[in-house]
C-alpha cells in the first residue's frame, strides 16, 4: 500500500468513526433528556433531530430509499444510512411529566430475524456516495441482550434459531430460521446471508428505575455496516 492509499484509508476510517460517534452522542443526548418513545416512528423522528443538532453540515432525510434515516454530509458530500428497530416490553411509567404505557411487542424471534434482515439490506444496497451504514436496535426487553452471568469474553456463533438473544457476535454466513406464511397457518425454513462478522456491544440507554417495573432499563446495539463493494 502506497502513501496515497494509506492516507485515503485513514480518512475513510476517520469519517466512518466520526459518524458513529455522532450517532452515539445523539443517543446520549436523548438519554440525558430521559426520552422514551411511543413507537419506532417516534424514535426515528427524535433521533433524526438529535443527529442534526450534532453538526450543521448534516442534512437529514427520512424514508429515503425505504431506509429509516439518511444522513447527508454537505461538507464531504457523503451519505450514511441508518436502519432502526425499537422493540418494547410492557412498561407503565412517568418521565419528564409524561405518562407512558408501552405495550409488549413479544415475537422476539421474529424481531431478531427482522434485525438480521436490516443488516442484510444495508450490506447489499447500492447508492452513490454512500460511506457506510448503521443498524441500531433499541429495546427495554431483556430477552434480546446477553445474560449478566455469561462468562466475560465468551463469544457465541449465533444462528437465528438458537435464542432470542443478540449476543457478543453475529457471524458471517447463512443463518436459517423458521418463518410463518402470511396467513400464519404454515411454517417454512428461510435464510439470511450475512456478509461480514459483527461484534455486538449492548450500551445502556436508560438505567432501571426502582419506582418502575423491571422493564424500565433500556439498552441499544449499534452496528457499523460497510458499503457494497462495486
Amino acid at each position: 500500500m502506497n502513501m496515497k492509499e494509506i492516507i485515503e484509508t485513514s480518512m475513510k476510517n476517520l469519517a466512518e468513526n466520526e459518524m458513529k460517534r455522532i450517532i452515539q452522542d445523539a443517543m446520549e443526548e436523548l438519554a440525558r433528556n430521559k426520552m422514551i418513545f411511543c413507537s419506532e416512528g417516534d424514535f426515528q423522528y427524535h433521533l433524526a433531530n438529535a443527529i442534526k443538532e450534532q453538526d450543521d453540515n448534516l442534512e437529514i432525510f427520512l424514508e429515503y430509499r425505504r431506509v429509516d434515516i439518511c444522513v447527508y454530509d454537505k461538507k464531504y458530500k457523503k451519505k450514511y444510512f441508518i436502519e432502526l428497530k425499537y422493540k418494547k416490553s410492557k412498561l407503565d411509567c412517568e418521565r419528564n411529566g409524561m405518562k407512558y404505557s408501552l405495550r409488549n411487542h413479544g415475537a422476539q424471534n421474529d424481531n431478531r430475524h427482522a434485525f438480521f434482515k436490516d443488516i442484510n439490506k444495508l450490506e447489499n444496497i447500492e447508492e452513490d456516495k454512500l460511506k457506510c451504514s448503521f443498524a441500531l436496535f433499541l429495546t427495554n426487553d431483556h430477552l434480546y441482550w446477553p445474560e449478566k452471568d455469561k462468562k466475560k469474553g465468551k463469544e457465541e456463533n449465533q444462528s437465528l434459531g438458537e435464542s432470542f438473544c443478540i449476543d457478543t457476535k453475529i457471524s458471517k454466513g447463512t443463518h436459517e430460521y423458521d418463518e410463518r406464511t402470511k396467513n400464519k397457518s404454515e411454517v417454512s425454513t428461510a435464510s439470511i446471508y450475512i456478509k461480514n462478522t459483527y461484534r455486538c456491544e449492548w450500551v445502556q440507554y436508560l438505567p432501571k428505575k426502582d419506582e418502575d417495573t423491571n422493564n424500565s432499563e433500556f439498552k441499544y446495539l449499534l452496528l457499523q455496516i460497510p458499503p457494497l463493494k462495486k
